[in-house]
């Protein structure tokens, strides 16, 4: 796709794999779908930041791997 500021996402690391997120279907399928738009993508991953600092990831069916919670803390959504 061509877009006026591309980003270039890296995930190299088991945590980028969509299979972590099988504890939650509903989840797995707003991830996956092919129409997820980029606003909903932010709005998904700001959740998972408030949850993952409130203490709250695992309650809310986010993976609970420390590497996740690791990750979403230090990731710039925007």
């Amino acid at each position: 796709r061509e877009a006026e500021a591309p980003r270039v996402v890296n995930v190299a690391s088991q945590s980028g794999h969509l299979n972590i997120l099988r504890g939650d279907p509903s989840k797995l399928a707003e991830f996956s779908s092919p129409d997820l738009k980029k606003e909903r993508l932010m709005e998904l991953m700001t959740q998972f930041q408030n949850d993952v600092a409130a203490g709250q990831h695992s309650i809310n069916k986010w993976p609970g791997q420390p590497s996740c919670s690791f990750m979403a803390l230090r990731m710039e959504v925007g």
